[in-house]
């Protein structure tokens, strides 16, 4: 979560490793009315989504779109890490990143999406 791109842009080249390099993966959120709207980079498998959902289904709507931004890699779920399935080895194929997602990934993005949204929600 950032309050200006020079915030963000910061926070990103601090977390670049020559060893460990970092993927950057953009989200907006906004609101429609009383309904927030989530924008996620990439393609997200679908559990991904739902959880996203599944934390405000009881107060809200929400919606959740896949494919925003310029890169289509997915960003897989921690099973489909686990199982070493395409989802997860894409980014070593397509980017030529020197490993593949961690399987705090999903966590990582579920957390941070609903951060993201009781952020824009107050």
């Amino acid at each position: 979560i950032h309050e200006t791109d020079r915030e963000l842009l910061d926070r990103y080249d601090a977390r670049i490793d020559a060893r460990m390099p970092c993927i950057y993966n953009e989200v907006i959120v906004a609101r429609l009315g009383p309904m927030p709207i989530v924008a996620m980079q990439g393609e997200i498998c679908a559990p991904i989504g739902a959880r996203i959902k599944d934390a405000f289904r009881a107060d809200m709507p929400i919606m959740v779109f896949g494919y925003m931004g310029e890169h289509n890699l997915y960003i897989p779920t921690r099973e489909l890490v686990r199982l070493g399935a395409y989802q997860a080895q894409v980014i070593q194929i397509q980017y030529a990143s020197p490993v593949g997602w961690a399987p705090e990934v999903e966590d990582e993005m579920v957390n941070a999406v609903i951060r993201m949204v009781e952020r824009v929600l107050d």
